[in-house]
Formats: C-alpha cells, structure tokens, sequence
C-alpha cells in the first residue's frame, strides 16, 4: 500500500507516519553503519520532537486560517439565509435574511412582526418572508436556510404532519413551487450571523424594510461569515453591486 496516495489517510496522518518511519530508518542506519548501538529511547525522543513541530506547524496554520461558517451556493444559485427574533418585553418580533450568490451579496431584508411571542411562529413568518422575498427579486433557483432545527423537520414532514403551522407551510409550499429548485435545509448558527443580524435589526428600529447595496451594520458579518475558498471573492464582490 502506498500510504502517498491511498485515500485512506489524511494529510497530516500522511505525514505522522512518514516522520514515524523515517526516525526508525534512520535510527536503524547508525546502528548498521556507524556502530553506534541500537538506542529505541532515542529513536523514541526523534520521534517525539518531530511530531511535536508537526503539531506546531498545523496550529500555526489553522490560527491564520478564516473560520469557515457560511458557505456559497453553487452557479445560478441563490442562497438565502433567513433568521427571526423576539423581544418579549416590548412584544414585538421580528425576521430577516440575506440572499447571495456565488460572488456574494444580492440583497437584505427585515420585517417586524407585533403581538407575536412564540419563537418559532416567528421563524415560520420569516421563513414565509424569504420565499416571498425570492419571488419577488426573480429568484428561480433557491436554496433557503434556517438555524431553527424544529421548523426544517416541520417542513421535511408538512405532508403528513398535523401543526398549527401547517397553513402557512401550505402558502410557502405554493409559493416555492413557483421556483424551478427549491431546498430548505439546516445550518449552525455560526453560518446564519448575517441573517441573525438583520433580524435583530428589525426588532432594535422596529422597521420593515429591504437593501440591494449591503447595509453598514452588516459590514463586519459579510466579511467574515464565508468560507476560505471563497473569502477572497466575496471580499472582492462585496461593494460591486
């Protein structure tokens, strides 16, 4: 087995392995060539120091390295991330998103919603706001994502699950059916902080309303919330629009 090329080792097991046989080569090279002894103590400590620097190098580098938390969709593809928020002490409520593509920013949006408590009737309400929003940009090909684990699931069995929800997963169904790709899926909160922050704006300015050029509030979140294959281009594509 070739452990350069097998799948089924890592790089950096790769390497492990390759700093483990070398320092026993080597080791064994004295002890056949320069009489020196066979020593496994030392043959233990070589290996040790190098393991040691090798766990140095992966720290060093993953120190540097972006934290990888949004990730863009494929060509032709819009990505919306959409969150909600509640502020039960003023009663009101509020969801918003975001939608890229593959360069990054299309557009933002909020609304607020009032008399409303239930967390996830508010994520169901933004969840409903962000296929209406594709709709409405001309979107045809969607993929839509929520922090709110319980709404997804909801989603995934609305055909043969009984809820309150269930008319309003009706309306969004309908709606979605208009699009010629259509996903809804999960992601960690880490990967939903642009959206999280449009909702919240909602509910600080109690206000509704859209941006087709990112918003100063969100400098900071666009920048950071993507993945560090497509850091540089989004960086680049922030402000192109």
């Amino acid at each position: 087995m070739d452990i350069l090329c097998d799948a089924m080792f890592s790089q950096g097991e790769r390497e492990r392995l390759i700093s483990i046989m070398s320092a026993i080569w080597d080791s064994k090279n004295r002890w056949t060539h320069e009489d020196t002894g066979y020593d496994p103590s030392k043959t233990l400590e070589s290996i040790a120091e190098t393991l040691g620097y090798l766990e140095m190098k992966v720290s060093k580098v993953e120190a540097s390295r972006p934290p990888c938390t949004w990730h863009g969709p494929g060509p032709d593809v819009i990505k919306l991330n959409y969150d909600g928020a509640v502020r039960e002490e003023q009663g009101i409520a509020g969801g918003g998103g975001v939608a890229r593509d593959a360069r990054g920013f299309r557009a933002a949006w909020c609304h607020v919603y009032h008399s409303i408590s239930d967390p996830l009737s508010v994520e169901a309400l933004a969840f409903r706001d962000a296929v209406a929003f594709a709709k409405q940009h001309g979107f045809v090909r969607v993929i839509c994502e929520s922090d709110c684990a319980e709404l997804v699931n909801l989603w995934r069995g609305r055909k043969t699950q009984r809820s309150a929800l269930a008319p309003m997963c009706s309306e969004i169904d309908e709606t979605s059916s208009s699009f010629e790709l259509f996903e809804f899926s999960f992601v960690g909160r880490n990967a939903n902080k642009v959206a999280h922050e449009c909702a919240r704006y909602a509910c600080t300015h109690v206000e509704s309303r859209s941006w087709d050029e990112p918003p100063d509030f969100l400098d900071n979140s666009l920048r950071t919330d993507c993945n560090p294959d497509q850091s540089i281009r989004f960086s680049d594509a922030l402000f192109s629009f």
